[in-house]
């Protein structure tokens, strides 16, 4: 049965775990060659790369959630003075938990003798104060995510006075824009300062796109009226379930043609509306809320077992699917462990 109404704090953890599993599967198969595993070949690619592939919507998903929940705590805070100091007081939570991954996988570095981490004290420094993450490729998103967590106040108005077809065009300019900085550099000015602040601009231009998605889509309550739109055609459940596999198809297939992670906001925000509109399982909604409570630290943590600390650790499952599982696995332990230290500095400094 399509539920109704908005999506609820409970299916937005999901969304978050869909995203997870999305990022894995993109930063461990998004590959064709020198593969570290072994895979069977479709139409001359290893078969894993179809789906490391899909998963580059990962931060679209990410980024849907972000700018949905700030709009709905913008709308429901009692004045935007009230609003900003909620945001500053679940950042700084955020931010407090990044710390305490950052200093864990330090101590964890020393303690194997590790070349890259922590490296220096300037580095690790860097890494905690965002002005050098170099310890994990993914953590780019740290910044960026506390920089739209900033914006929010000002995009919330912007959703709330614009037109949502002439929003859309804006940003959707400065998505292209960002996107061929960020990929082609064409701003180049020699000083390494500038050209970091460039970059990461660019970072924060291809993000604020699905951001601003999310953004109108509670705004103008898209999510209510597709479900009621859904739920007035009485499409039985096993249909829509088959139509959701056959779209899910078509794009896996459709981005492989146009392998450009330009279309990953595009695929995102569709793989949102499949979520929202199509009846899920009792058993996939446990799994996507599960991973959902882990995804902070799966993300902060996954690549130091496959990329820098563990360098191949996961990879002596051989296969894909066992090396997915090796990962989660390891992870999800992982994030066992930072759990009661996060909570534990968390309820030390009342936040």
């Amino acid at each position: 049965m399509v539920r109704q109404g908005e999506l609820s704090k409970t299916e937005s953890t999901q969304l978050k775990g869909l995203a997870i599993l999305f990022m894995v599967l993109l930063h461990l198969f998004c590959r064709k060659t020198d593969l570290p595993y072994s895979d069977v070949t479709v139409w001359g690619v290893p078969l894993s790369y179809f789906f490391g592939l899909f998963g580059d919507q990962c931060v679209t998903i990410y980024c849907f959630c972000s700018g949905y929940a700030h709009c709905l705590l913008c709308s429901s805070a009692a004045d935007m003075r009230a609003y900003i100091r909620a945001s500053a007081r679940r950042l700084l939570r955020f931010l407090l938990h990044f710390w305490i991954v950052v200093l864990l996988f330090a101590a964890i570095g020393l303690a194997v003798h590790s070349p890259s981490i922590p490296q220096s004290v300037p580095a690790l420094l860097g890494n905690l104060f965002l002005y050098r993450l170099n310890y994990n490729g993914a953590w780019w998103f740290v910044l960026t995510y506390c920089i739209l967590t900033a914006l929010s106040p000002l995009l919330f108005r912007l959703c709330r006075q614009m037109h949502p077809i002439l929003l859309s065009g804006a940003f959707l300019v400065v998505y292209f824009v960002a996107y061929v900085q960020r990929f082609k550099n064409i701003l180049h000015t020699g000083d390494p300062f500038l050209d970091s602040v460039v970059y990461q601009l660019a970072l924060l231009g291809t993000s604020i796109f699905p951001y601003m998605i999310g953004m109108m889509f509670y705004e103008h309550k898209w999510i209510s009226a597709l479900r009621s739109r859904i739920a007035g055609m009485n499409v039985p459940t096993y249909l829509l379930r088959i139509a959701a596999l056959l779209v899910t198809a078509v794009m896996i297939v459709l981005h492989r043609i146009v392998e450009s992670l330009f279309v990953a906001v595009f695929i995102g925000t569709a793989t949102v509306v499949l979520f929202a509109v199509v009846p899920r399982t009792k058993a996939g909604d446990k799994i996507l809320l599960f991973f959902g409570g882990h995804s902070t630290n799966i993300w902060l943590t996954h690549m130091f077992f496959y990329l820098t600390l563990f360098r191949g650790f996961v990879f002596i499952a051989r296969w894909p699917i066992p090396i997915y599982l090796l990962t989660l696995t390891v992870c999800v332990g992982t994030s066992y462990v930072l759990r009661p230290l996060q909570k534990g500095a968390q309820k030390l400094l009342r936040l």
